[in-house]
């Protein structure tokens, strides 16, 4: 996958010279959107805080490398993770509002709903007692689950789901998925010789080969649901070596009995993280439906093992 070669400030230098006029305290005008500051840096690309003065709301906007968008093939494949991703109309799930590609411009972007809240991992290292939150958890894990196979039902493979590509918004209760351009880039045919995803949420197969089906994304979700419920990663060590023979092998360390996870949510889990990516559940939303019902069996079978007391 061919990656930028700009730093930021010659990227931001490229701004200059493409933007419009500049309202006092915008970086650039882009195409009618305005760009406040910029929030987050890729590979690939520059997302940045901005404005959509005709609709007087904010956006968040994904802007492709000028030295990526002279290729092509690189190029369509931007276009075409954004055309994609706009099918996808779901509460859980980013809303992409414009796309903006004009045939011999260098310069390639899309505007998104900006969503005003943390990732959950800002959320996960600030509740840090997650039997305090477990209620609000599960919610937000059912929530994933929900955008999650709205995005499998169009074809889509995230490849990169984890805590920093899930946000909250402002009040903490509704979780969107965003960030597709790993998934996009992978879906294109493009020949990918190195893993591409964040090794600790990545499944047997993507760590193998980088090859990944919708598979992988339940053995990523199942890796979150331990995270965000439990607070314990099930193949959490201190180098990619450890991490990558633990999770190919087939040896996680799930969270116990006396933390709440019983033996049948301990078996859903060691489904959903099977090295054999058939036998994972099909679903994301059967995957979370089996965990949180085996929890709940859990929790009356310690309340009737109370009363016999």
């Amino acid at each position: 996958v061919t990656k930028r070669v700009e730093k930021i400030d010659d990227f931001l230098e490229f701004l200059a010279r493409a933007s419009g006029p500049v309202p006092g305290g915008e970086i650039a005008a882009l195409r009618g959107f305005y760009l406040h500051n910029l929030i987050a840096t890729g590979p690939t690309g520059f997302v940045f805080h901005g404005r959509d003065p005709q609709l007087c709301r904010d956006v968040a906007i994904k802007v492709l490398a000028p030295s990526i968008a002279r290729v092509p093939e690189q190029k369509q494949v931007f276009i075409d993770e954004a055309r994609l991703a706009s099918t996808v109309l779901h509460d859980n799930v980013v809303l992409i509002h414009h796309v903006s590609a004009e045939p011999d411009s260098h310069l390639v972007f899309y505007a998104m709903e900006w969503i005003n809240g943390p990732t959950l991992q800002d959320w996960l290292e600030q509740h840090i007692q997650p039997e305090f939150h477990r209620d609000h958890a599960m919610s937000l894990l059912r929530q994933l689950a929900d955008g999650l196979a709205a995005i499998h039902e169009h074809g889509i493979i995230h490849r990169d789901l984890k805590p920093a590509n899930l946000m909250l918004d402002s009040s903490g209760k509704r979780l969107k998925i965003v960030d597709f351009g790993i998934a996009f880039e992978a879906a294109q045919d493009l020949n990918l010789s190195d893993p591409v995803g964040t090794p600790l949420y990545m499944s047997p197969e993507q760590l193998r080969s980088g090859t990944a089906t919708q598979a992988s994304d339940i053995f990523s979700l199942a890796e979150i649901a331990c995270v965000l419920i439990w607070g314990k990663h099930p193949y959490e060590e201190n180098s990619i070596e450890r991490l990558a023979t633990r999770v190919t092998t087939g040896t996680p360390t799930l969270p116990s009995i006396q933390y709440g996870c019983g033996l049948a949510a301990q078996a859903v889990l060691r489904k959903a993280l099977s090295t054999d990516p058939d036998l994972r559940f099909s679903n994301a939303v059967d995957f979370v439906d089996e965990l949180l019902n085996a929890m709940k069996r859990t929790r009356h079978e310690r309340v009737a093992n109370q009363g016999k007391i």
